[in-house]
């Protein structure tokens, strides 16, 4: 049993080096070497569950469908890439266990690393930004500043919106399911970080509408759904404090000749691309996952670049798999401080 544990946790360095280290050179992580660790972690999976710890399988299996319907999310709603979803799921495959995190009895805390991911890849934009203020490598106008913060405020008013509608959810539910506070902060903060990140979320009619809800079951219910643990709505403040600060190096400049699959070009410059010789770029960018260039409009781009020596702004490439790896070492670290 300990030999198996060794080998997943071994499985888990390597595996998680070297992601880390194609992310950052590469920009991609290999589906082969996936394919390798998948069938890696079922067999050694299969035989520390059915053999050696049958007892923890079911638990096992609630946190893997958690993680996996997590990182399900996360990809189609454009948040994460492929290869980082695949990347963290392998990574919970491996995790034995034994060495889960039980916070007041409940063991469904698997979900906590991708938090630790969130939050180490925040600090690390956020610090980034801040670095390049200070050694005044980019500027702030007065203007950007003053558009920071009326988003910022918006973000909060809509995320206040989306996580009073939760709490009414479970409140309903309260009588039927037993949902741990630890579950239902979780949600929260994804609901707000969702809600200010996702321009669909943000449409006014659909806010118009939550806030009617809102009021109309505030009074019905006779109840003002605030919930009492403050702490949500101090992350939910820092959270979209930082999704503001990150914006600020959210670009960078690149020769239209060195453009490459993958990249994700800048409203400005597919506008800018729209308007030239280049057929294969029809509609402007929303900055995200969905807008990866493809093969042939890269080469396209590339042919037009030599041509006109232009440069193009594109969003900014962050290697995410090395906080993804941060985050599960980071759990196992929470594990053996609280054990």
């Amino acid at each position: 049993m300990t030999a198996i544990e060794i080998l997943l946790f071994a499985g888990i360095a390597a595996l998680g080096v070297y992601a880390s280290i194609s992310d950052i050179i590469c920009g991609k992580i290999r589906n082969k070497v996936l394919l390798a660790a998948l069938l890696f972690a079922v067999v050694l999976d299969a035989l520390y569950y059915i053999i050696y710890a049958k007892e923890l399988l079911v638990i096992f299996l609630i946190n893997n469908v958690f993680v996996w319907v997590i990182t399900a999310i996360l990809y189609f709603t454009h948040s994460w890439a492929g290869g980082d979803c695949k990347f963290c799921f392998l990574l919970a495959l491996m995790y034995p266990a034994r060495y889960y995190l039980t916070v007041n009895q409940n063991s469904l805390t698997l979900f906590f690393s991708t938090g630790i991911a969130f939050i180490l890849g925040y600090f690390f934009l956020a610090g980034d930004a801040v670095y390049c203020l200070l050694m005044k490598k980019i500027r702030l106008t007065k203007q950007y500043v003053l558009q920071s913060i009326k988003a910022f405020l918006f973000s909060y008013f809509s995320a206040i919106l989306y996580t009073t509608a939760a709490s009414f959810v479970f409140q309903a539910l309260a009588s039927k399911v037993a949902i741990s506070l630890y579950l239902q902060t979780a949600i929260h903060i994804c609901l707000a970080w969702f809600a200010a990140s996702k321009k669909q979320l943000q449409n006014r009619i659909v806010l118009g509408i939550l806030l009617f809800a809102d009021l109309v079951l505030s009074v019905v219910t006779r109840t003002i759904p605030i919930s009492t643990n403050y702490q949500i709505y101090l992350i939910m403040l820092i959270l979209l404090f930082f999704q503001i600060a990150v914006r600020i190096r959210n670009y960078q400049t690149v020769a239209a000749k060195a453009v490459q699959p993958g990249m994700i070009l800048s409203a400005m410059s597919s506008a800018l691309l729209m308007q030239s010789s280049i057929s294969s770029i029809q509609k402007l960018s929303k900055e995200t996952l969905d807008d990866r260039l493809s093969g042939d409009q890269a080469v396209e781009i590339q042919r037009w670049g030599e041509r006109t020596q232009t440069s193009l702004t594109i969003v900014r490439k962050v290697p995410f798999s090395v906080f993804i790896f941060l985050g599960i070492v980071g759990y196992f670290i929470l594990w053996g401080a609280m054990r």
